[in-house]
């Protein structure tokens, strides 16, 4: 009986060490996610604190049309070509090859 009540007090004390450092990380506002643009030439990335739009987000490298953002599935989606470029970890991937049919 004291085993399984040690085993239970050492638990609770690392979930309660896991929810302080995660309630620590979410009252940082350094922490605060935002989308970025990440620059295919110097790796540099650009954090917006809004979602991106179609004039930030500059225009389609296949056909130079403009481009709307899509929260509800991260993505940017060029009407004109019929194609969706995703954005992962905040960063759109702005490859043609990295493009999937609308």
């Amino acid at each position: 009986m004291a085993q399984t009540t040690n085993h239970l007090r050492d638990l609770l004390e690392k979930i309660k060490g896991d929810a302080q450092r995660a309630l620590a990380l979410l009252s940082n506002g350094d922490e605060l996610r935002s989308l970025g643009w990440q620059c295919t030439g110097c790796g540099h990335v650009k954090h917006f604190t809004r979602p991106v739009t179609a004039a930030v987000a500059d225009r389609c490298p296949k056909c130079k049309g403009e481009l709307e953002y899509r929260s509800e599935e991260p993505s940017l989606v060029c009407h004109n070509c019929q194609l969706r470029y995703p954005v992962r970890d905040d960063i759109p991937i702005m490859l043609a090859d990295e493009a999937t049919p609308l």
